[in-house]
C-alpha cells in the first residue's frame, strides 16, 4: 500500500449499526448512504485521531494526505475531484483512490468509524491489508452547491469502486477456508480418510487464480442450485465484465458443470422469476393459476403430454417427439447464462469441513458441515471467540474412507429429512426413513464394525453412522403416529430397544412410547404393562423416565386383572409440591408477542381507568413477587444455572481430557452430554463442590471476577448477555447460597444431557438480604410436565425455596370493575395439541407431558395423557353452563323440565330435553341437538 502503515483490528468490537450496513442476496455486507457532509472537519479528525491514541504513522500520512488534498484548513468548496485526487500521488492511483474514499467516510467519531468500517467490503479482505483512519463527524451540507463541484455520486457507484479496491487480496472467506483445510490437513488420522481425488481437488484448487478461489468459496456457502450469472455479482472478486472468463476458468478446472450438464427444465424454471413464469404460461398457452410451484407443475406437465408439431412431421431419430425440448430452450433463452457448481467437488469441500468439526444429529439441524465455516469467518471477522484448551486426539471415529463415506451419506439422508419435516411432508419423510432402514439393516450386520464402535466411548458413538441411522429411525416413529401406523410404530419401537450400543440415552423415550401406543391405540394393556415393568428394570433410565413409567402403570391398574400385577412393582412415588394463586386480568385473543396477555399490576386500568400496559404470565409473577420484596428476578429457565455452571467450573469443563476436544474452536467439551464427563473429571468435580461448601463471601467474588474478566464474551455454556453486570451474578450467587448450587451443579455434572433441561422458569432474590425463591409459572391452562416435577421435587430436599405459582385469569369482561369484585371465570379444558409453552424443555428430545385431567372418571379414552406425544386429546368436557338468575338472558337458561315448553324473548315456543353426552360434543358445546333457543 505504498509504504503506508496498517493496523490489525480483528479484536476490535463489532456491532451493527442501524441504516449504516445492510447483506446483499449474494451474502456481503452492503454499506448504504448516511447522507452528504461536507470536509470541513477534517482537521476536527485529525485532532479525534491524537485523542483515541491511534498510530503515529497512519496519522501521519493521512495529514499528508488531506494537506495536499485542501491545504492545512481546509474548506467546504475544497473537495478535490477524482482527477485532482489521482495527481495526489505519483506512485499508483490505488493510493490516489483511497485518500479519496478516507474524505468522503460519514460514520462519526473514530470509534463509530472503525465498527462501521468492519461491516463494509474491507472485510472481505485480510485485516492486516488496510489502515484505520478516523473521518470528520457529519456535519449539515451547504444550502447552495458551488456550479465547479461535481454532482454526488450514486451510493452503488461508490460501494463498488470502494469493493474494487480489494480485488488483489484474499478476503476473509478464502482465509477462513484455507484455515480449516490447512487443519485437517494438518491431522494423519484425516488425511487417511482423504482419497488420492480428494486431495487432487484440493491442489487444483490452490493453482487456481485469486478471482476464481474467491468466487467458489463465495458459492460454496449458498445453495447448491442453478444460478443465474447475471445474480453473481460480487465487485471485490472482479470487475462483472470480468465474471466470464472467471467463470470459464472454473468449469475448465471441473469445478463448475459444463453448460450441457447444467440441469433438466425443472431446475431452469426455478430460476426464473414469478413474472417470467407466467409470461412463459401465456406464450405457451398453458392455463394455469395460483403459486409459481403450480404454474411450474403445469408447464412440466405441459412439455410431457403435448407432442411438438415439428415431431410430427418428421422422424423419431430427427426430431424430439415432446415439447420438452423446445419448453427447455424457451427457458433457456430467458434465463440466460448460469453456473452450477460441480456437485462431486462441492462434496469434497464438505468432506473436509465436516472432518474438521464433526457434526452430530444434533448439530445438523444447524447448519451442517457448513456450519464449520461460518463459524470460521466469525472468528476472522472477531465476532467470535472460543474458550482456550488443548486438542487431544487419540481415537480414530472411522476405520477406511469407506466409512467416512458411508457417514455422509447418511448425513445427506438426514438433510433431505429435515427438509420434508419442515414442509410436513410425512409420507417422503417416511421415504427417506425407509431407505435409512435398508442402511441400517445391512450395516448392523458387521460384527467388525460393531465391534469397533464398541470400543469407542459413548460420546464419541454419536458420530459414527450407525448412531446416525438409529437417530432417524426414532424420527420415524413420530411419522408414522401422524399417519396412525401404530402397529408399525410399535415394530419399529421393539427393534431399537433391542440393540444396546447406539443411543442409549434415548431408551426412556422408546420405553414410553412403546408402552402408550400398546395401551392407548392398539389396547393392548397386557403387553403395555410388561413394557413397563421391562423399562421399570432398565439401568439407563433416568428418575423422570421412571416416574412417567409408573403413572402409566398406576393407570393400568384400573384394570382388575393387572393390578395385582401393577402392586408388585416399584414405582416411583407421586410428587406432593408446595403452590400458590394469584389472579391476574387477562386480555383474550391474539395480542402480538404474547401467548396471553395480562395487565401489569401497576397498570392505572387496574384501577377502572387510565391506559393499559401488557405483560406475559411470567412478568406478572415477578411483579407479584416484587411486592413480596423480591426486587430482582430473571425469567431464562434453565439457561440460568447452567451459566452459573459454566462460570464456577470454567477449570473442570476445559481440563484436558482425551478426545473431549477434537476441534480448535468447541463452546462444551464432546463428552459434555454423556455420563463419561464425571466419570473423566470425578475427583474435579468433587473437590470443587467440597470447595464452594466452605467458600467465603470474598472468596466467592474473587472466582466469579476472575472468569468474569478473563472469558467473557467467550462461546460457551455461560448466556453471558442475559447477566447485566458482575455485581448482579455475584449478588444472585449469595442470594441462592452455595449449598444449594453445589447440590445444583453436582446434577448437572452427573448427566447433564438429561437435567438441562426442567428447571423452573423464574429465580427471585434480594440481594441485601440474601434471599432467594425458585418459582415454576404456570398459567391458565398450564400444567406441570414430568421434568419439572422431578427438578422442583430434588430443590425442595435440597434445601430450597421453590414453589409453583398457578396464575388464575380474570376475564375481559370485568375490565372496567375492581380487580376485588371480579371473579374468576371458570375455563373449561381445551383441547390442545401444544407442548407447554416451556422453551428450556425443548432442548430434550425426551420432553414428557403430565396426563391431563379428564371428566369422567370411566372414560378410556388415553390419548390425553400422552406424557411424550405431540398431540394429546383430553376426554369429554364437562358443562359449565349457568343456570338461569334474575340478570341472565333466556339464552343461557336449560329448563330441567325435559317436556316443557318455555317461551323465549322472541316468543317462540320449544321443548326442551337434557342432551345426551353425544349430542353435547358432537359439535361443540351447546351445539348438539335440543339446544336452547339462539338469537
Amino acid at each position: 500500500m505504498d509504504g503506508l502503515q496498517t493496523q490489525d483490528v480483528r479484536d476490535e468490537p463489532m456491532s451493527r449499526k442501524v441504516g449504516a450496513s445492510d447483506e446483499t442476496e449474494n451474502g456481503e455486507m452492503e454499506e448504504t448512504a448516511g447522507g452528504e457532509e461536507t470536509v470541513n472537519g477534517a482537521s476536527k479528525s485529525l485532532e479525534q485521531m491524537k485523542h483515541y491514541n491511534m498510530n503515529k504513522a497512519v496519522f501521519s500520512q493521512l495529514k499528508a494526505l488531506t494537506s495536499e488534498a485542501g491545504g492545512n484548513s481546509p474548506k467546504k468548496s475544497s473537495i478535490p475531484s477524482r482527477a485532482e485526487t489521482r495527481r495526489l500521488s505519483d506512485d499508483s492511483d490505488t493510493r490516489s483512490q483511497i485518500a479519496q474514499w478516507w474524505q468522503s467516510r460519514r460514520q462519526g467519531s473514530p470509534r463509530k468509524y472503525h465498527q462501521g468500517l468492519k461491516q463494509t467490503g474491507v472485510l472481505m479482505n485480510s485485516p492486516k491489508s488496510y489502515p484505520i483512519v478516523a473521518s470528520p463527524k457529519k456535519s449539515t451540507p451547504p444550502s447552495h452547491t458551488s456550479p465547479s463541484q461535481t454532482s454526488p455520486i450514486p451510493t452503488h457507484e461508490k460501494d463498488s469502486a470502494r469493493k474494487a479496491l480489494f480485488r488483489n487480496y484474499p478476503g476473509t472467506y478464502l482465509e477462513s477456508l484455507m484455515i480449516v483445510v490447512k487443519t485437517v490437513l494438518s491431522q494423519p488420522q484425516d488425511v487417511a480418510l482423504l482419497g488420492e481425488a480428494d486431495m487432487g481437488v484440493i491442489t487444483t484448487f490452490q493453482t487456481l487464480s485469486l478471482p476464481a478461489q474467491k468466487l467458489y468459496v463465495r458459492l460454496l456457502q449458498r445453495k447448491l442450485d442453478l444460478k443465474r450469472m447475471s445474480k453473481v455479482v460480487y465487485d471485490d472478486v472482479c470487475a462483472p465484465e470480468e465474471m466470464g472468463s472467471v467463470v470459464e476458468e472454473l468449469v475448465n478446472a471441473g469445478f463448475f458443470l459444463k453448460e450441457e450438464d447444467l440441469g433438466d427444465l425443472l431446475e431452469f424454471l426455478e430460476v426464473l422469476t414469478v413474472a417470467e413464469v407466467q409470461t412463459l404460461c401465456k406464450d405457451m398457452k398453458v392455463s394455469a393459476k395460483g403459486k409459481k410451484e403450480d404454474l411450474m407443475k403445469a408447464l412440466v406437465k405441459f412439455s410431457k403430454q403435448q407432442p411438438s408439431i415439428q415431431g410430427f412431421f418428421t422422424s423419431s431419430k430427427t426430431a424430439p417427439q415432446s415439447s420438452s425440448s423446445t419448453l427447455l430452450k424457451k427457458v433457456r433463452e430467458m434465463v440466460g447464462p448460469c453456473l452450477k457448481l460441480d456437485p462431486e467437488v462441492h462434496r469434497v469441500f464438505l468432506r473436509v469441513l465436516m472432518l474438521y468439526g464433526l457434526p452430530s444429529h444434533d448439530d445438523m439441524e444447524e447448519g451442517g458441515p457448513q456450519a464449520a465455516l461460518t463459524a470460521m469467518l466469525l472468528i476472522n471477522l472477531g465476532k467470535m471467540k472460543f474458550p482456550a484448551y488443548t486438542v487431544n486426539r487419540t481415537r480414530s471415529i472411522f476405520r477406511t474412507r469407506d466409512d467416512l463415506l458411508k457417514f455422509e451419506n447418511c448425513c445427506h439422508i438426514n438433510t433431505e429429512l429435515q427438509k420434508c419435516v419442515e414442509d410436513k411432508k410425512w409420507e417422503a419423510a417416511l421415504q427417506h426413513c425407509k431407505v435409512a432402514k435398508d442402511i441400517y439393516q445391512e450395516l448392523i450386520k458387521d460384527d467388525d464394525l460393531l465391534q469397533h464402535d464398541r470400543s469407542l466411548p459413548r460420546f464419541l458413538r454419536r458420530f459414527t453412522t450407525l448412531s446416525l441411522l438409529v437417530y432417524i429411525l426414532s424420527s420415524s416413529v413420530e411419522f408414522l403416529q401422524k399417519m396412525r401406523r401404530y402397529e408399525a410404530a410399535v415394530d419399529q419401537l421393539a427393534e431399537l430397544l433391542s440393540q444396546d450400543t447406539y443411543l442409549q440415552d434415548h431408551r426412556g423415550l422408546w420405553y414410553n412410547r412403546l408402552s402408550l401406543n400398546l395401551h392407548s391405540h392398539l389396547r393392548k394393556p397386557a403387553k403395555a404393562l410388561e413394557v413397563i415393568e421391562r423399562g421399570l428394570s432398565d439401568p439407563e433410565l433416568q428418575v423422570a423416565h421412571r416416574l412417567t413409567l409408573s403413572l402409566r402403570a398406576r393407570r393400568l391398574a384400573r384394570n382388575e386383572t393387572l393390578a395385582k400385577q401393577v402392586a408388585s412393582l416399584q414405582l416411583e412415588p407421586p410428587v406432593q409440591l408446595p403452590k400458590v394463586v394469584i389472579q391476574g386480568r387477562s386480555l383474550h385473543g391474539d395480542v402480538p408477542g404474547y401467548k396471553r396477555a395480562f395487565i401489569r399490576q401497576d397498570s392505572d386500568r387496574h384501577a377502572g381507568e387510565g391506559t393499559v400496559t401488557l405483560c406475559s404470565v411470567e412478568e406478572l409473577v415477578i411483579g407479584h413477587y416484587r411486592e413480596m420484596d423480591y426486587p430482582e428476578g430473571l425469567h431464562m429457565e434453565g439457561t440460568t444455572v447452567r451459566s452459573l455452571f459454566g462460570i464456577l467450573f470454567w477449570d473442570e469443563l476445559y481440563t484436558s481430557v482425551p478426545d473431549a476436544f477434537r476441534s480448535p474452536h468447541q463452546a462444551s467439551p464432546l463428552d459434555l452430554l454423556d455420563g463419561d464427563f464425571y466419570t473423566a473429571r470425578k475427583e474435579l468435580i468433587d473437590k470443587r463442590i467440597r470447595d464452594m461448601c466452605e467458600w467465603t463471601e470474598t472468596e466467592v467474588d474473587a472466582e466469579i471476577e476472575r472468569v468474569w474478566e478473563e472469558h467473557k464474551e467467550e462461546q460457551c455454556l455461560v448466556s453471558w448477555q442475559i447477566f447485566s453486570s458482575l455485581a448482579y451474578v455475584q449478588g444472585l450467587v449469595k442470594s441462592l447460597g452455595l449449598k444449594l448450587l453445589a447440590a445444583v451443579f453436582r446434577r448437572l455434572a452427573s448427566n447433564y444431557r438429561h437435567f438441562r433441561s426442567g428447571f423452573p422458569d423464574l429465580i427471585v432474590w434480594n440481594p441485601n438480604t440474601k434471599k432467594a425463591r425458585i418459582v415454576e409459572v404456570k398459567g391458565p391452562n398450564d400444567t406441570l410436565s414430568v421434568k419439572q416435577e422431578v427438578w422442583l421435587n430434588y430443590l425442595l430436599t435440597s434445601g430450597a425455596v421453590a414453589e409453583v405459582c398457578h396464575v388464575e385469569a380474570i376475564g375481559a369482561k370485568k375490565i372496567r370493575s375492581s380487580p376485588r369484585k371480579a371473579l374468576p371465570k371458570k375455563v373449561s379444558p381445551k383441547k390442545t395439541g401444544k407442548r407447554p409453552n416451556n422453551s428450556d424443555d425443548d432442548l430434550d428430545e425426551d420432553y414428557v407431558y403430565k396426563e391431563p385431567k379428564k371428566a369422567k372418571k370411566d372414560q378410556e379414552s388415553d390419548d390425553s395423557d400422552s406424557v411424550d406425544e405431540d398431540c394429546s386429546h383430553p376426554g369429554q368436557r364437562k358443562s359449565t353452563r349457568r343456570k338461569k338468575d334474575d340478570g341472565d338472558s333466556d339464552e343461557d337458561f336449560v329448563c330441567p323440565n325435559p317436556e316443557k315448553t318455555v317461551r323465549n324473548t322472541r316468543g317462540h315456543g320449544r321443548t326442551l330435553r337434557p342432551r345426551t353426552a353425544s349430542e353435547k360434543t358432537a359439535r361443540g358445546r351447546g351445539r348438539g341437538k335440543g339446544r336452547r333457543g339462539r338469537k
